[in-house]
């Protein structure tokens, strides 16, 4: 009864994202590697091999059972292809900044197999990377224990039919809407929304996931590196200090600037964490919470502070951690000492 109750409340509970849409649906992500598909050259599209695309030693690797690109074995050229696009089931993925490993071939025959390092994969779409992007959705390690907006409440209620002096109770969750907040920043406005989603076993069980998640939507379309220093870097900050704990990225989707409007994100899949993340749970002792601070007068102050004090809330951020206890002590000099000087109006400093 408790979970058709929750699978009914699920199906029930909706409200309007924001105008870029939070929804990933491309589900490659970290924890399903490796991943299996096709893979082909932009300029041969029907020359198609099989391949695999994983994790080795904490670095993204493709490996083709196959050759991509023109091979001359006598003149010893056998140039590799810049970028690498695949299908992973139906998703569209895009290889970049590719660096080569190693080819296992016979003699004066293209290779039967090689390898290549990824430094950039995104999924849902097929492109050179040479796009901006109009608007990017993130996921933090820290977001939902920072922002204190609970999804889902419990109430015990006696069912009618059950007479007073019965001990029976029954047990409902109430799903509720905890709303959009909304700050604004000279070059993006920032929202704060809290998505959910469900999956149904139709025998025994519902699985009910949500996560709050910051929207950015940009004035001007911007490239990924620009989102990940100007946007990305100081939101993990503020995280980081207010619960004293390292802040990862969980999901990292973006919006390319000539996708239709509520048409979804890629997911940026090289640039979540490689390592499983820490659970989060009752460990963190927060310095402050939502709570404490109002979210659109917040992020805007933060954001004019930050190129002043990055550099500490980064030399802060490294205390954390396995390190030598000297080197804890340097970073936290350094860390005092900046802020020192980024902060001291005296002459000469």
């Amino acid at each position: 009864a408790m979970v058709a109750e929750v699978a009914r409340h699920a199906a029930e509970f909706s409200w309007n994202p924001p105008a870029i849409g939070v929804d990933v649906a491309h589900e490659l992500h970290v924890e399903n590697a490796p991943f299996d598909g096709r893979w082909w050259t932009p300029d041969d599209p029907h020359h198609v091999v099989g391949g695999r695309l994983g994790l080795i030693d904490d670095i993204w690797q493709l490996t083709l059972f196959g050759w991509l690109g023109p091979w001359n074995y006598a003149e010893r050229e056998h140039t590799r292809p810049p970028v690498i696009f695949g299908e992973v089931g139906t998703t569209e993925v895009s290889l970049l900044d590719l660096v080569p490993n190693g080819l296992d071939y016979t003699q004066r025959q293209p290779p039967y197999r090689c390898t290549q390092s990824v430094n950039q994969i995104i999924a849902g779409a097929h492109t050179d990377g040479d796009v901006k992007y109009r608007g990017a959705a993130i996921e933090l390690l820290n977001l939902n224990e920072w922002a204190q907006r609970p999804v889902f409440a419990s109430q015990s209620q006696q069912p009618q039919e059950c007479s007073p002096g019965s001990s029976r109770w029954q047990e409902t969750f109430v799903a509720t809407d905890p709303g959009v907040l909304v700050a604004r920043l000279p070059e993006a406005t920032v929202s704060l929304v809290r998505g959910l989603g469900h999956s149904l076993n139709p025998v025994s069980s519902v699985d009910v996931t949500s996560n709050e998640c910051v929207i950015f939507d940009f004035n001007e379309p911007i490239t990924a590196e620009e989102i990940a220093h100007d946007f990305l870097r100081p939101l993990a900050s503020l995280l980081a200090l207010a619960t004293c704990q390292p802040c990862p990225v969980q999901r990292f989707g973006v919006v390319p600037e000539d996708a239709a409007e509520r048409s979804g994100s890629w997911s940026m899949l090289a640039w979540e964490p490689r390592s499983p993340l820490p659970s989060p749970g009752q460990w963190f002792h927060f310095i402050f919470t939502l709570l404490d601070v109002d979210f659109g007068s917040v992020i805007p102050r933060w954001w004019a502070l930050h190129p002043d004090i990055g550099t500490v809330t980064d030399l802060l951020g490294s205390l954390e951690g396995e390190a030598p206890t000297s080197n804890k002590f340097l970073n936290a000099a350094s860390a005092i000492e900046a802020y020192h000087r980024r902060l001291s109006t005296e002459a000469g400093m």
